[in-house]
């Protein structure tokens, strides 16, 4: 009885240190994976901080080099010469030792045969140091008006869109062109002059496109565009029907003025041109003068070139302020731009 007493408490003894062990690794092991684990975390949480460090490192070393490129002339000048691109201007360039047409063309992105045909220089043309230069900032060539030349004939002629040159060269008063006058013509890399071989072709062109004939060459009549403003849309085709007259945007209330001497055949409402002025120029010749919000003169007056008829407004088919002017021949529809100068 006694030995199987002993036995069993041995027996207990032995199984409570086999748990005791067992705990004791099991405790040993979790530790230790604790350490595992923290000690992997913090060796993530050190490589992201040197990560961080090297970006911050780097983030410095461009913030210099960008002060560094902005204190170099040279880069300087080169960033503003590809700023100017956004908006046309006239560059004024005084030529320095050393420099050609191909370098000076380069700093400003542009092309050296533009330079060479704004200032009439040969390609080939060896520059003169303090020689002064003039060229657009632009695609283009910087060009001089020249006696009996009109903006129209010049981007017929050119094949230029007529509203772009105005818009570039920000034309109040696209008829009215002065002698020498410098214009950009942009997007070609010379232009055609107006002679008398071009002037057959202009005719040619008009005709073509169906733009109005010509005012006769024995008659001095001409006038000038009704309105300061800016044309937003030409004579000629358009979506898809005729428009047989040019618009003029401009404010509510500017003056209307009559583009040649006559007499007021029509001042009243029509459909379509709301406020209208009709003006008899003789000959067969009218001037409309449509959409107006006032009126200023009545059937039967008599009005001299530039006399004040009218002011913009948005009557009758209109989308917004401007002033529809239509020149007429025997009751036809013709360019308007073959009698204002």
């Amino acid at each position: 009885m006694l030995n199987r007493r002993i036995f069993i408490f041995g027996a207990a003894s032995i199984l409570a240190a086999i748990l005791t062990a067992t705990a004791i690794m099991t405790g040993t092991t979790t530790k230790s994976d604790t350490i595992s684990v923290n000690s992997s975390v913090l060796s993530e949480q050190t490589k992201q901080n040197e990560q961080a460090s090297v970006t911050d490192v780097k983030q410095d070393n461009s913030n210099a080099s960008n002060i560094n490129d902005i204190n170099d002339p040279n880069v300087a000048e080169t960033q503003n010469a590809s700023n100017k691109d956004a908006e046309a201007n006239i560059i004024t360039y005084t030529v320095k030792s050393g420099d050609t047409l191909e370098s000076i063309a380069s700093t400003y992105n542009l092309k050296a045969k533009n330079i060479a045909e704004s200032n009439n220089l040969k390609a080939d043309s060896q520059l003169k140091e303090g020689q002064v230069l003039e060229f657009p900032s632009i695609d283009g060539v910087l060009y001089k008006i020249k006696n009996g030349e009109t903006l129209w004939d010049l981007a017929m002629l050119n094949k230029i869109d007529f509203n772009k040159i105005v818009e570039v060269n920000k034309l109040e008063s696209p008829d009215k062109l002065k002698l020498d006058q410098k214009i950009i013509m942009p997007g070609v890399d010379e232009v055609k002059s107006i002679t008398p071989k071009t002037t057959n072709k202009i005719t040619a062109l008009n005709t073509s496109l169906n733009r109005g004939g010509s005012i006769s060459a024995n008659t001095t009549m001409k006038g000038s565009l009704p309105v300061r403003g800016k044309i937003t849309s030409l004579f000629g085709e358009r979506w898809g029907r005729q428009h047989e007259g040019i618009d003029i945007a401009a404010p509510v209330g500017t003056n209307v003025l009559a583009s040649m001497d006559g007499t007021v055949s029509f001042s009243g409402w029509e459909s379509g041109y709301g406020n209208l002025i009709i003006i008899n120029h003789g000959n067969g010749l009218q001037s409309y003068y449509a959409h107006n919000s006032k009126l200023l003169v009545k059937k039967g007056q008599v009005v001299s070139k530039g006399t004040h008829i009218a002011e913009v407004g948005s009557t009758g088919n209109s989308t917004g302020p401007h002033c529809h002017f239509e020149i007429r021949k025997n009751g036809t529809a013709v360019n308007p731009f073959n009698y204002v100068k």
